[in-house]
């Protein structure tokens, strides 16, 4: 048996595990849940999730349950909570840290990753954003791919365009009629905007007939169709690069602050930017995919596999 433990309040945890569920579940291994919230609990036992859990409220209530469970071979961990001390103190078992989607954050508490015996990370840029402080060269490492992006994966991508809008202004308004007039999908994240309600652009769209998909959330079937994804800095993902899309980014402000990864995507300012791009002029991101999130690792699924032989 194996444990995902969370330490975690009742919104963190249960995103930490609503994350890894279906892939600890998918591989038939025999798992259990171990969390130390009473609300988390509740929350994840009105789910019927057909999967075990333990609550553990104390270093008591753990040292009670491990003594158990005598087939437990690993625990693995999603964040670095200071309570993970009180399982990571027996050395019996195999001690694994897997991040979760917030990695990027957690991975900034270089210390406690010290004190496990393994790190699953999601690509190479993770790994280097470690090296700086930790000695990984001398720990135990795994690279397993960004396992959020893996819902996204497709082999084979539509000729269609995904418009993802978290804000407007006057450019984003001529880019919003733009795609009114096509029949891709258009994403409102902005529903409070000065410019119109969601309600009168669905209105808009049927007094003039026009076959534009119209969504107030990204959902999974959008990614893995899209071969073009136009979208602003804020709504940006990087998991939207996963199939290779063309990616276009709104972003007015400081070249000079771009990020790393931004620097290398298309992105326009203005609205005779956004028309000159060139939809055929699709920057070869390959590499960035492989370094940032992993993909091979996701396509070769050496997540569950590794899981498969704790």
């Amino acid at each position: 048996m194996i444990l995902l433990a969370t330490c975690e309040n009742e919104k963190l945890g249960f995103n930490h595990i609503n994350y890894f569920l279906n892939d600890f579940k998918s591989t038939k291994i025999d798992f259990a849940i171990l969390v130390r919230n009473e609300k988390l609990l509740k929350k994840l036992n009105s789910l019927n999730l057909e999967t075990k859990i333990f609550y553990t409220k104390s270093a008591e209530n753990i040292e009670e349950l491990f003594n158990g469970l005598k087939n437990l071979k690993a625990i693995f961990y999603m964040s670095n909570s200071s309570k993970n001390i009180h399982l990571l103190r027996y050395n019996e078992y195999k001690h694994i840290f897997i991040g979760s989607k917030y990695s990027k954050r957690d991975s900034k508490v270089t210390n406690m990753l010290k004190a496990y015996d393994e790190l699953w990370l999601q690509s190479r840029a993770e790994y280097n954003k470690l090296a700086v402080n930790l000695p990984l060269d001398k720990m135990q490492i795994s690279l397993v791919g960004k396992i959020g992006a893996k819902e996204y994966l497709s082999k084979k991508t539509k000729d269609k365009s995904l418009y993802i809008f978290s804000s407007f202004d006057d450019v984003q308004m001529k880019v919003l009629r733009y795609a009114l007039k096509s029949n891709d999908t258009i994403v409102i994240k902005d529903n409070e905007n000065n410019y119109f309600t969601f309600a009168e652009l669905q209105d808009y769209l049927k007094s003039n007939n026009l076959e534009c998909k119209l969504d107030t959330s990204i959902q999974a079937q959008y990614i893995k169709e899209a071969n073009k994804i136009i979208c602003d800095e804020a709504s940006f993902n990087e998991d939207f690069l996963i199939n290779n899309a063309q990616v276009i980014v709104y972003y007015k402000n400081n070249d000079n602050k771009l990020n790393d990864l931004l620097k290398h995507l298309q992105f326009y300012k203005t609205y005779d930017e956004f028309l000159s791009i060139d939809n055929n002029d699709k920057v070869a991101l390959g590499n960035f995919v492989e370094y940032y999130l992993g993909k091979s690792f996701l396509l070769n699924d050496i997540f569950c596999n590794k899981l498969k032989k704790i």
